[in-house]
């Protein structure tokens, strides 16, 4: 069973990070904060707190100086990343009459530490009820409620930090200048090589007569277009297949599993793409013992071509085919 202390830490330093990416946002002029933002808040502070906050975004125009309200307690809160006064102060001038009739207290909630002390105007907090010393409230603020909890409450903030803080911390992150986030998937794409052979001198020399250098740029290609990850499987497969009668070569289903340590299942379903491209066909079949005797084969003619080379020169198969090395067959013109 996962502790107390397990559950409040994990919550506390997912509030750490979410803090610090909202400070970095202050430094560089980024101040406002989004809806998603304000809505993970209220979902915090309806668990804590038993209350019933619904974001009032969608009614900006009747409620300008508030962002979360819940009427069956009277309660309206603003949410913001700035903790200086004026922004207290700027805050309680736009709460209306209308307000004053539907909520009887307000809070400023500071996602970041407030400040020691505030100046704040006298008549402006009067007549909203507002003690600069209870209603502005800050994340230190929330920690110490988090932690006093009920043990059902802490499971619930704890699944719901799980759900959703990742969510709230990549829609904190800054634009770049490229138009870039850092957390955007575009950081983890794979680029499409682009570096097909000059020529094939070396090839030709080796096997006393001419090719054709659109031949292997065709399969380099083709090959820089399947995903790193993909090609790896080629390069086992030419590494421990077989040569054909059929010109080609080919690899015991069992044998393969075996080699990457995987069942024949999984093997099958990890091969499903380069079989959907035509590049690695699955035979299946038995011998006259009715034993499975299903097999890899190695499509394109050009790639058994160039793994034959390979495998005859006793060059590195797996940096052409993975590292899309295809220098290899070039020589000095």
């Amino acid at each position: 069973m996962i502790s107390r202390g397990y559950l409040i830490g994990q919550i506390i330093d997912d509030l750490a990070i979410l803090q610090q990416k909202i400070n970095f946002r202050n430094k560089i002029g980024f101040l406002d904060l989004t809806k998603v933002c304000e809505d993970f808040f209220k979902e915090i502070l309806n668990i804590v707190f038993d209350y019933n906050l619904v974001n009032l975004n969608a009614e900006r125009s009747n409620e300008p100086g508030l962002d979360l309200a819940d009427k069956h307690n009277a309660i309206a809160i603003q949410i913001t990343s700035q903790k200086k006064g004026d922004k207290i102060t700027e805050t309680l001038k736009k709460i209306s009459d209308e307000n004053r009739e539907n909520y009887s207290n307000f809070f400023v909630f500071i996602i970041g530490k407030k400040q020691n002390t505030y100046t704040l105007d006298t008549e402006l907090t009067a007549l909203n009820n507002f003690n600069k010393e209870q209603n502005i409230i800050d994340i230190d603020y929330l920690i110490k409620q988090i932690a006093v909890v009920d043990e059902s409450k802490l499971v619930a903030l704890h699944d719901y930090f799980k759900l959703t803080i990742r969510n709230v911390i990549v829609e904190l992150e800054p634009m770049t200048e490229d138009g870039d986030f850092e957390s955007s998937i575009y950081n983890f794409v794979e680029t499409i090589p682009n570096n097909p052979p000059k020529n094939t001198i070396t090839y030709d020399t080796f096997y006393g007569i001419p090719s054709s250098l659109e031949y292997f740029t065709d399969l380099y290609n083709v090959l820089a277009d399947i995903p790193r990850a993909q090609r790896e499987y080629i390069s086992v497969i030419a590494e421990r297949a077989n040569w054909t009668d059929k010109n080609n070569f080919a690899i015991h289903c069992a044998k393969l599993a075996n080699i990457l340590n995987m069942s024949e299942e999984k093997l099958f379903k990890s091969l499903a793409y380069l079989d959907d491209i035509s590049i690695v066909r699955f035979n299946k079949d038995t011998d006259e013992f009715e034993r499975s005797n299903s097999k890899y084969f190695i499509i394109p003619e050009a790639l058994n071509i160039l793994i034959k080379y390979l495998r005859d020169t006793s060059l590195s198969i797996r940096k052409v085919i993975v590292g899309l090395d295809f220098s290899i067959l070039e020589g000095n013109e």
